[in-house]
């Protein structure tokens, strides 16, 4: 995405995630920023009280598609963390990792041989 186009849509959507999020500021940094075409649009906010995961995920979910990142699975990755926040048992959380997520992180593999161990 270039740069512009990048700007002209955050000044857009800045309103309204004034209004539902509590956004003070949007910053744009990064390749896009340069505008030298990256994988990426990399987007700073700045909250006018605490970043919750409620607002930083917000932000997101109303920019990912119109600036062009629909590849990354933000709804998965989110529903996934409210299914960890609120395990019931103690296997939740391995459930998860074993079941629902296909390529674990390095460190999540590390992390769960150290617990088994």
């Amino acid at each position: 995405m270039e740069r512009q186009c990048a700007l002209e849509l955050l000044g857009r959507s800045k309103s309204e995630l004034q209004t539902r999020l509590g956004v003070a500021q949007l910053a744009l940094f990064g390749s896009t920023a340069r505008d030298s075409a990256g994988s990426d649009v990399d987007i700073l906010a700045a909250f006018d009280g605490p970043a919750t995961s409620k607002r930083y995920f917000g932000v997101q979910f109303r920019l990912e598609d119109p600036l062009g990142c629909p590849e990354i699975p933000w709804r998965m990755i989110i529903a996934t963390r409210n299914r960890l926040i609120h395990a019931i048992d103690d296997d939740s959380p391995w459930r998860i990792v074993r079941d629902d997520m296909h390529e674990p992180l390095p460190p999540l593999k590390a992390f769960k041989s150290e617990a088994q161990a």
